[in-house]
């Protein structure tokens, strides 16, 4: 009889605590996921990141070689009569 009575509590046991280690095993898995998804979203930002870094940088880079190509065309005249030939050196 005792054995009976053991086993119909272990049987309660397991019925009240079964729902609930299958709520503890999803909820480890679902931390698990949430973990991986934040983990990939930081790094999706960092990648947004760099690419404006890079998106600022090229825009800067054509302004530069466009300033560069406007001082160019200014001094064109300037070089053109500052350069003399050289002479061969007197022995």
């Amino acid at each position: 009889m005792k054995d009976l009575r053991l086993q119909v509590v272990l049987s309660a046991i397991d019925q009240a605590t079964g729902p609930l280690k299958r709520v503890l095993s999803g909820s480890k898995g679902l931390s698990a996921a949430l973990k991986e998804q934040h983990d990939l979203r930081r790094k999706l930002e960092a990648q947004q990141r760099d690419i404006a870094g890079f998106r600022v940088q090229s825009q800067a880079l054509r302004q530069s070689a466009a300033a560069y190509e406007a001082q160019q065309a200014k001094c064109a005249p300037w070089r053109s009569s500052c350069v003399r030939p050289r002479r061969p050196p007197r022995h």
